[in-house]
């Protein structure tokens, strides 16, 4: 904003300088020449004004370190003396002297917008590299994120199929084997008694869903 405001202020001088420049041939303002100096100088001001409330400490000190000196002093004299002496036939303005404190000054101006320009561009340049590093780290934790979630799903997952393997096996084991097994032994004359039948429990000593099915199994 403060960079906006100097940039208004110094083009607000050079129409300035443009319109005293060619008022100092002339010796006199032309019809409707003082009425448009005039606006042109509550532009400049208007603009440093707002430059002065919107610009920061060092910037202001840089300003009034730049924009200085004897061309300064004479640009605001010949301004002043213009403007008091509006109806007078001979403003007694040299051109050549005028142009050059004006130019002076210009130059001094543009000298402190180079300065604030570049630390625009250094400020956006910094934004610009912390948000590639903000931008870096969120996805990095955001890959961590979704790796530990990806190793948990899977360490979750193997410790329920391996139960879930021991119990299914068993199950068609019994269902299978021991079961005809034991029946086929209850039927002989010599099997014997039932409490003799061995029962080897499921090897799934979780304390889960999985857990309480296999011990029911059992």
């Amino acid at each position: 904003t403060a960079l906006d405001d100097l940039s208004r202020a110094k083009e607000a001088s050079s129409q300035v300088r443009g319109a005293l420049y060619s008022t100092s041939f002339t010796g006199s303002f032309e019809f409707g020449g003082f009425q448009q100096l005039s606006t042109v100088l509550a532009v400049q001001d208007a603009a440093l004004s707002r430059f002065r409330v919107d610009a920061t400490d060092q910037q202001r000190a840089l300003f009034d370190g730049t924009v200085t000196g004897q061309a300064n002093l004479a640009v605001k004299r010949i301004q002043d003396s213009a403007a008091n002496r509006q109806q007078a036939t001979d403003l007694n303005i040299y051109p050549e002297q005028w142009y050059l404190a004006s130019s002076t000054k210009l130059e001094s101006m543009r000298s402190v917008e180079s300065g604030l320009l570049d630390s625009v561009i250094f400020t956006a340049n910094t934004l610009k590299s912390d948000a590639q590093r903000s931008a870096v780290t969120t996805g990095l934790v955001v890959l961590a994120i979704m790796l530990v979630a990806l190793l948990t799903s899977l360490m979750i997952a193997r410790s329920m199929i391996r139960p879930l393997r021991k119990l299914r096996t068993s199950a068609l084991d019994v269902a299978e084997q021991k079961l005809p097994a034991a029946i086929e032994r209850l039927r002989s004359p010599d099997g014997g008694d039932i409490a003799e039948i061995p029962v080897e429990p499921i090897d799934v000593d979780s304390r889960d869903e999985i857990g309480e099915v296999a011990r029911t199994f059992d």
